[in-house]
């Protein structure tokens, strides 16, 4: 992913759920979150059937303010 974007440094690898939030994929659980929460809107969100029903983001590492962090 860095030679894609042309980053030095650390990069995260995130993906926005339902509510539009980004969410940082850390490990396999996360994975398979993402992939739950796209089974479960694929009939809300219309997509091609050759295209995955999540998006994912790039970001920075060390840059949390692009998180949602209100309670």
């Amino acid at each position: 992913m860095r030679d894609v974007f042309k980053v030095d440094g650390n990069i995260a690898l995130n993906y926005r759920d339902p509510e539009g939030d980004l969410v940082r994929l850390l490990d396999d659980g996360d994975v398979a979150l993402m992939v739950a929460d796209g089974r479960g809107q694929r009939s809300k969100v219309k997509r091609p059937v050759n295209q995955f029903a999540w998006e994912l983001h790039v970001t920075a590492a060390s840059d949390l303010s692009v998180y949602n962090t209100e309670i």
